[in-house]
């Protein structure tokens, strides 16, 4: 039996407001599983409960209800985290940062620090900045600090929240290179993220969250796939269903011995995006 890298069973969250003390309802009832080796995306708008998931999966707030196991257990162990802005030491620089995480990473001995540095350094286009000071750095790059000692351990499972975020043009493309080179390697990602394209491109499956309500789990495959448009008068009143060819073929050669008159029939494209509007109006 395959043991899920990621179950979350019934995940509930709240919180007081700050002014009114009111209760508000972060996560209802969240529950989804991730496969190993599966890129999962976990779109929502800001609000709708994906950071809050996300420190629930890692332990720094505790749900008031539901269970989250990792690899079948609660450990940590194997999982690297990168968090929507991440935060360092300013005074220290890339090599310094990088040193320091790797002692607390591994013991001594366990590993050769410099090939593994110097690999990783060279993927990320830092070798200018090795000797850069934290501070002076832009986001963006800052960034890709995050990444490569995020990737420093080797881990089983990656946890992203906004990855993508404050990268320019070329930061982007290289960071979705590198996720897909380390799903290729069997790695589990886990994104947080409301830039669609780059989800359509990384992910098999999508939650999609709103208000804290999970709305759907769906295959990005099934996306890919062409539907139909099928638009027809009954009764007086237009309909339209979207179907596959096969169905929606079936329903229109019904139309010659039904009572309903057929209209129109096309093919149309399912994008993340129209999936992601209609589900949170639903």
């Amino acid at each position: 039996m395959t043991v899920e890298a990621l179950e979350v069973d019934g995940l509930c969250y709240h919180y007081k407001s700050d002014w009114t003390r009111k209760i508000v309802h972060a996560l209802r009832d969240i529950s989804f599983t991730v496969s190993p080796g599966e890129c999962f995306g976990y779109i929502g708008a800001n609000g709708a409960g994906k950071t809050t998931t996300i420190k629930c999966l890692l332990g720094l707030i505790k749900p008031k209800k539901g269970e989250v196991r990792i690899f079948g257990g609660k450990s940590l162990q194997g999982v690297s985290y990168i968090a929507e802005r991440p935060y360092f030491y300013d005074n220290l620089t890339v090599l310094e940062t990088m040193g320091l995480f790797y002692d607390l990473t591994y013991t001594e001995g366990s590993k050769e620090f410099q090939p593994q540095f110097e690999a990783l350094i060279a993927r990320l286009g830092l070798e200018t900045k090795i000797k850069a000071k934290l501070s002076s750095l832009s986001k963006g790059l800052t960034q890709r600090v995050a990444l490569a000692l995020a990737l420093l351990n080797d881990p089983k499972m990656l946890l992203l929240d906004e990855p993508f975020s404050g990268l320019d043009p070329i930061g982007r493309i290289l960071f979705r290179d590198i996720f897909l080179d380390l799903k290729q390697q069997g790695k589990t990602i886990f994104i947080c993220s409301h830039i669609l394209n780059d989800i359509e491109i990384l992910c098999d499956r999508v939650a999609i969250v709103f208000g804290g309500v999970l709305k759907g789990v769906h295959k990005l495959k099934e996306l890919q796939d062409e539907t139909y448009e099928v638009t027809y008068r009954l009764n007086h009143e237009l309909h339209k269903v979207s179907l596959p060819y096969e169905e929606a073929m079936e329903l229109v050669r019904e139309s010659a011995s039904k009572t309903w008159e057929l209209i129109s029939f096309n093919r149309v494209s399912k994008k993340l995006e129209e999936l992601f509007v209609s589900s949170i109006n639903s």
